[in-house]
């Protein structure tokens, strides 16, 4: 009988400490599961697409989103000089993990996880809830590609837009390469089973799921 009092006191006693020390959210979390689970969402496209502005309007939009440009994260694994696609591959997991581990709620990363490796092209794909892929046309592409780097470019140094103006720096342009990359992105995305829409239709979708999991998140809490 003193066997089973005992026993007895020290539930209670677990029970007490359970009290104190974890928030009803703690709880929750652990016999039910997390009901307000990371939302992972992954917008690729190709160079020139839109992707950084597409992020930062949904990131306007949303602050408590959390924006990733894999480009800022991955920029310095391109110039390591014992670059092999298995390190790639490797660098991209340990980070994009570590960035989701990092944070609540929706994350969204913007960019592919591509390399040029001995002269040919690889990547890698992530796990996410959601994938997009920017669809664009040819034309839209190279034009938007022309503004950014082109005249972009000359902008800095002459403030020109005219096309036939010769920058004194070198800017290398080849229409036929922008459609032929894009594409390979098209095909190379379609069997990764991304969704390919259009900017806006992207946009939209993005902003359903921010505020569906949002009004979640705040129904939850009020519970």
């Amino acid at each position: 009988m003193s066997g089973f009092i005992l026993i007895l006191l020290f539930i209670i006693i677990l029970l007490v400490v359970f009290i104190l020390y974890f928030t009803k959210e703690d709880i929750k979390k652990l016999f039910l599961g997390s009901a307000e689970r990371n939302i992972i969402i992954h917008i690729a496209g190709p160079s020139g697409s839109g992707k950084t502005t597409l992020g930062k309007q949904i990131k306007a939009k949303w602050p408590q989103a959390t924006v990733y440009d894999l480009d800022e994260i991955l920029d310095d694994l391109y110039s390591y000089k014992h670059f092999t696609p298995a390190y790639f591959v490797q660098k991209v997991k340990e980070r994009t993990d570590r960035l989701i581990a990092s944070a609540n709620g929706i994350i969204i990363f913007v960019g592919v996880l591509e390399y040029y490796f001995k002269g040919k092209i690889g990547g890698t794909s992530m796990k996410a809830d959601y994938k997009y892929f920017i669809d664009i046309t040819d034309q839209e592409l190279v034009d938007q590609k022309w503004k950014r780097d082109v005249q972009g470019t000359i902008c800095q140094q002459t403030c020109s837009l005219d096309r036939a103006y010769k920058p004194k720096v070198h800017v290398f342009f080849d229409p036929d390469n922008i459609k032929r990359e894009n594409h390979a992105f098209h095909q190379r995305y379609k069997k990764l089973k991304y969704k390919i829409m259009k900017f806006d239709r992207i946009f939209s979708e993005v902003n359903s799921i921010c505020s569906n999991s949002f009004l979640q998140s705040i129904n939850n809490n009020k519970n």
